[in-house]
């Protein structure tokens, strides 16, 4: 693989890669093919221009050095960062909270769908319960093509995988302000033989109290 400058979008972009070998060699998932870093935001252009059309010497062209600066185009995620801000009226504590919020930009980036990789297995405990198959709720033609596209794209993403549990839970889908649809899963009936956790939970007036005195909260949107 050559050195080479490449276009990134959302976090996407294509190599060419060259096998000098007279045989097949398949690249396993998730291989390091090169490291990628940012080019600058100022680029230096040389342009050689001939003045007298005479070739025998270097003294007979014109060397034209020019410095091309590049605007940085803001990003959907920058103008993300700046709608969660507005509600800050001091422009210092918008600056400093500006700065923070850049440093961790790829957070905030929800134009793909991301990811965490862990080696977690969830258990729920559901005791001696038989296992619980709903059917699918009634859904018009364009509902199930609808949902199958959503259920194709997360598919794609990992987002989720084929099962063949016993387990079974209907989906519901729920319309978007934007006219998309989110997928939600009914799982009434699993909660009601789940064997509940039991951790301490604390009280309003603990809580309360907790953030007295405080002047920023936060929260996360696991979108």
């Amino acid at each position: 693989m050559s050195p080479s400058l490449l276009h990134i979008n959302n976090y996407t972009t294509y190599l060419e890669v060259y096998n000098p070998h007279d045989y097949t060699y398949t690249l396993p998932m998730n291989t390091l093919l090169g490291r990628i870093t940012h080019t600058p935001y100022q680029m230096h252009s040389c342009l050689l221009s001939d003045t007298s059309r005479e070739y025998s010497s270097l003294s007979s062209q014109r060397h034209i050095l020019n410095t091309i600066d590049l605007e940085q185009k803001p990003s959907a995620t920058s103008h993300t960062i700046d709608k969660l801000i507005t509600h800050i009226k001091n422009v210092q504590h918008k600056q400093k909270l500006r700065s923070i919020l850049q440093q961790h930009m790829k957070i905030f980036d929800i134009s793909q769908v991301t990811q965490a990789n862990t080696h977690i297995q969830h258990t729920i405990n559901t005791g001696d319960s038989l296992p619980i198959s709903s059917r699918p709720y009634p859904r018009t033609i364009e509902q199930r093509r609808e949902l199958q596209a959503e259920i194709q794209k997360m598919a794609q993403t990992n987002q989720i995988c084929p099962s063949n549990s016993p387990w079974s839970s209907p989906v519901i889908i729920h319309k978007k302000k934007d006219g998309g649809i989110r997928c939600l899963v009914d799982y009434r009936k699993l909660n009601s033989v789940t064997k509940k956790d039991c951790f301490p939970q604390p009280t309003t007036e603990e809580l309360l109290h907790r953030l007295g005195g405080h002047r920023f909260y936060t929260k996360l949107d696991l979108k």
